[in-house]
């Protein structure tokens, strides 16, 4: 296996490439795949460089040709069998509705086209994964202050409606308090955004600490993480 693999801009189309052939040996059905989490963003930000995977959802769903193209090309290039995977369909921050807010970004070997879910949307993602020792939260203040930067200010209602279109329903109390905080801290942003990767980082470490394989447990809530947390700060 490749060490250190990541994915970036500069070689996001050589496997997505490779992926469209293989593909096509296999089947001669079109299908599609919307990119979200930090592949989504690396594509439209420069403050993300790379991500370690590609989280993707897959459609049909049980694409079995498409799965096992992704398979092969793990294969064929000695890298991680997840280097794309719809992992997240398992997570609180999956919607049906996710292919609806995506843009076209490229189709590949004409049977492939690969979608990107829209920035707003992206930030709704963010806002309902909120994980204290990922990147969700440095994200969002990421994607709001790049856009900052090229003129484009994301109100907070635009990103209470786009998490209303996902999930159908407001946004938690904690969530809603992270938006007002960002709202009244919108001339600090790029402090805030090197002030919360510290704290993303102190917490994964704290993490790994307790439970090396917390991570891989994909049925272990939210709430369950911040109560560990919590009880580890009050040490």
């Amino acid at each position: 296996m490749l060490p250190n693999f990541y994915l970036d801009r500069d070689n996001l189309d050589y496997y997505l490439t490779a992926l469209g052939k293989e593909y096509k040996k296999l089947s001669k059905h079109p299908v599609q795949i919307v990119l979200v989490g930090g592949g989504a963003i690396f594509v439209r930000y420069s403050f993300r460089m790379m991500s370690l995977d590609l989280d993707g959802l897959l459609y049909p769903y049980k694409s079995d040709s498409l799965k096992h193209a992704i398979r092969i090309v793990a294969d064929k290039y000695n890298i991680p069998y997840g280097w794309l995977n719809d992992d997240f369909i398992k997570t609180d921050s999956y919607s049906k509705n996710i292919f609806i807010y995506s843009d076209f970004y490229k189709t590949y070997s004409n049977l492939i086209e690969v979608r990107i879910i829209d920035s707003i949307h992206l930030i709704a993602m963010k806002l309902k994964s909120f994980r204290s020792y990922k990147r969700d939260q440095s994200d969002i203040v990421g994607i709001l202050l790049e856009e900052k930067q090229k003129g484009n200010i994301i109100k907070m209602e635009s990103i209470i409606k786009a998490y209303v279109d996902l999930y159908e329903k407001d946004p938690s109390s904690e969530e809603s308090k992270f938006l007002t905080h960002l709202c009244l801290k919108k001339d600090e942003w790029e402090t805030l955004f090197q002030n919360v990767i510290i704290e993303e980082n102190i917490n994964k470490t704290e993490l790994s600490k307790n439970d090396n394989n917390v991570e891989a447990n994909t049925a272990l809530k939210q709430n369950i993480i911040d109560l560990l947390l919590n009880k580890q700060n009050k040490k």
